[in-house]
């Protein structure tokens, strides 16, 4: 049966979680679901996500865990405290995936990573609600409870949080979120790094058939 209105989940990420978020992410069409990866294993924002363009992506070496591919992030508007923060995350197999895919559909033709079902850049006027209404008739269509891109975020602490993941790096990776929110998780210390390492392949992407 599916119920409409959003996670209210308060801490961790349970098994029902992670078969939910593979069931939406089957549902949605390829382009909205590279993006709902994206989300899911970096924290970003949906207009932060839809504007990455290819010369934001580099090679970083993280001390002895070596090269990894790695995002900055750069603010959008200085008027909006939410999306203005400069922050830097490495990326996990199941994000530099859903970046490859996303590349390959996009054919080098726009300086974005992410383009819509015409092959074009997002609007960031509409992205937010378009790609909510995507997720949702996809919830819908799975039978699943609403999920929407918030929800990714806050799964995405609960899976740092289990992993031991410091609120340092927590705060920088999500960017602007509170110490309120975190501390309902009981967040303990440990490195950036090992936060994106400890979520590979654990639900998203590599369960999904590439379409």
């Amino acid at each position: 049966m599916w119920t409409p209105g959003r996670d209210t989940r308060t801490g961790g990420c349970t098994p029902t979680d992670i078969k939910e978020e593979q069931l939406l992410f089957q549902a949605l069409s390829p382009c909205v679901r590279r993006i709902c990866v994206f989300i899911a294993n970096t924290g970003l924002r949906v207009t932060e996500a839809i504007t990455l363009q290819q010369h934001q992506f580099f090679d970083f070496k993280y001390g002895s865990k070596g090269n990894r591919l790695t995002v900055e992030v750069v603010g959008l508007d200085p008027k909006d405290t939410k999306g203005n923060y400069e922050r830097i995350i490495p990326l996990n197999s199941d994000a530099v995936k859903a970046k490859n895919e996303a590349l390959e559909y996009n054919g080098d033709k726009f300086p974005e990573v992410f383009l819509n079902e015409l092959g074009e850049p997002y609007s960031p006027e509409n992205c937010k609600r378009s790609i909510r209404r995507a997720m949702h008739r996809a919830c819908k269509r799975q039978g699943i409870r609403n999920i929407n891109p918030h929800d990714l975020r806050s799964r995405l602490v609960g899976r740092l949080v289990e992993n031991l993941i410091g609120v340092t790096d927590i705060k920088d990776m999500m960017a602007n979120i509170s110490y309120k929110v975190l501390e309902r998780y009981g967040v303990t210390s440990e490195s950036k790094i090992k936060a994106v390492q400890s979520l590979e392949s654990e639900s998203t992407s590599e369960t999904v058939k590439t379409s």
